[in-house]
């Protein structure tokens, strides 16, 4: 079997831009409910993140309604929602790396845990579409019901590649998956995947190189 990768699948949040980190929220909340509103913010993701139905309106209308906020008269949900875009940012030199990869070739897909409105936003506001022209290859967990580290997800992707790339005959050996997140990156190779656990923000950009190069990608500038 031939193992040489030419499947490329990126994580969004960490590697290809930044996850959502709420400074809007901790900025405008009392100190004291630090805990209380994180534990808040990590169930409604959960629920967000895997049901388009649960929209951010309902979000950060149920964030409000903690009564948690200093300036809990003036927060409203549009305002949150035009402060966390602000926040978001993609990161330049993947988005390079990743144009490079689509020029030699390499099929190219992304495969993240996010919601709906703020996914779509991303694609729409940076043009992602350019890079990432096939949308059976961007896999949202909120299309599908299901967030990695589940099985299903990856299973549910290479499907997708299967089918997308039918005449190349892939195997899941054949595709590399890049996550910022460990046990993402372990349910990947346990599923065939080769995976790379690397985060832009808290690893040098030259590692992810090293690690795709490691896996016999021509990913070095020339």
């Amino acid at each position: 079997m031939d193992s040489k990768v030419n499947t490329i699948i990126f994580d969004f949040g960490g590697v290809l831009g930044t996850d959502v980190e709420y400074r809007c929220v901790f900025n405008r909340i009392h100190a004291d409910k630090h805990d209380q509103v994180k534990h808040t913010i990590r169930k409604l993701w959960n629920k967000i993140r895997v049901d388009p139905a649960f929209t951010e309106d309902i979000f950060w209308k149920e964030l409000i309604d903690t009564g948690c906020f200093i300036d809990q008269e003036n927060v409203t949900v549009d305002v949150l929602k035009e402060s966390i875009r602000k926040e978001f940012r993609v990161f330049y030199p993947t988005l390079s790396l990743a144009v490079r990869l689509q020029k030699r070739g390499y099929n190219l897909c992304v495969l993240s845990n996010h919601s709906k409105e703020w996914f779509e936003f991303f694609f729409s506001r940076y043009w992602l579409n350019e890079i990432f022209v096939n949308e059976s290859e961007i896999l949202g967990s909120y299309q599908v019901g299901y967030a990695k580290p589940d099985i299903n997800i990856y299973k549910i992707m290479w499907d997708r590649i299967e089918r997308s790339f039918q005449s190349q005959h892939l195997q899941p050996v054949n595709c590399v998956f890049i996550d910022d997140k460990k046990d993402n990156v372990e349910t990947a190779i346990k599923f065939g995947f080769k995976g790379i656990h690397w985060s832009y923000v808290k690893n040098e950009f030259a590692v992810l190189i090293n690690h795709l190069e490691e896996c016999g990608v021509d990913a070095r500038e020339r």
